[in-house]
């Protein structure tokens, strides 16, 4: 999922787009969100949004 959610063009995106993306639940994709944001690879908007800092961006990018 640190991989996939790169692909969403816009700087930021909530459980919805990425469960879109990969085809499961919002439930499920909100709880590994939240552990990336714990692990701090993602940021938490505080409003059901997370963002990439840019360089932990292009590295998911560049890891696919």
């Amino acid at each position: 999922m640190f991989r996939i959610a790169a692909l969403v063009p816009a700087a930021a995106f909530d459980a919805d787009e990425i469960a879109a993306l990969l085809g499961e639940e919002d439930t499920d994709v909100e709880a590994t969100l939240e552990h990336l944001v714990d692990v701090h690879l993602l940021n938490d908007d505080g409003d059901g949004r997370y963002r990439y800092h840019d360089l932990i961006r292009d590295y998911a990018v560049e890891c696919l």
